[in-house]
């Protein structure tokens, strides 16, 4: 069940079609970024072979420092914050939270920011939300005193958690950088959620 359990510097790993049994913690702690092949064409084999190999709820990072929880296995992720090596840094960055992410040979929508995902982060000036995002979590940014600029792509925020925004940069902007029909439902979420500045 844990083959090759915390193996850091495994980084590319082949699945033959013809495997039966591997325990979804064979690949725990492998290497960030490992890139995962299987040697099928037949999409619904490899779907099953990825559902093998990945459980509910694991939790891995990519490349970028980003880190996420897999929500559902069949497609769907939340971003859980950074790394602590990304987050350690002084220079003030712009994230740009990625719409899809790739783990384990499956391809996630990234569909929601979790509770404090990137509270206390001083060192992020300014924020992308991507399409698929409908949650943005309570405290996710909350304390990110440098926050000044949230660009929010997705039309379709259902829900803006309690404090989501609270303690950042005093005067930050929401741009909705969608089209005007779409922009009123999100605008009144934040509204509700007791943020304004939203342009």
């Amino acid at each position: 069940a844990e083959a090759f359990f915390n193996i850091r510097t495994l980084k590319t790993v082949t699945i033959k079609a013809d495997a039966a049994n591997i325990g979804e913690e064979a690949f725990e702690g492998h290497a960030d970024g490992a890139v995962f092949k299987f040697s099928t064409k037949d999409s619904a084999k490899k779907a099953e072979m990825i559902r093998m190999i990945t459980p509910d709820g694991a939790a891995f990072a990519d490349k970028k420092g980003f880190t996420y929880e897999i929500i559902d296995v069949a497609g769907t992720v939340r971003v859980t914050g950074l790394t602590d090596a990304v987050r350690a840094k002084t220079k003030l960055m712009s994230l740009s939270i990625p719409a899809t992410v790739e783990f384990r040979g499956g391809k996630y929508s990234v569909t929601a920011i979790a509770d404090e995902a990137f509270q206390g982060c001083g060192n992020i000036k300014s924020v992308t939300i991507p399409v698929p995002v409908t949650t943005i979590g309570a405290s996710a940014f909350a304390g990110a005193a440098n926050l000044k600029t949230i660009t929010i792509k997705s039309p379709s925020i259902e829900t803006v958690g309690a404090g989501a925004f609270d303690g950042i940069a005093a005067g930050a902007v929401f741009k909705l950088s969608m089209k005007k029909a779409q922009k009123e439902a999100v605008k009144e979420k934040l509204t509700e959620a007791g943020y304004t500045n939203i342009r």
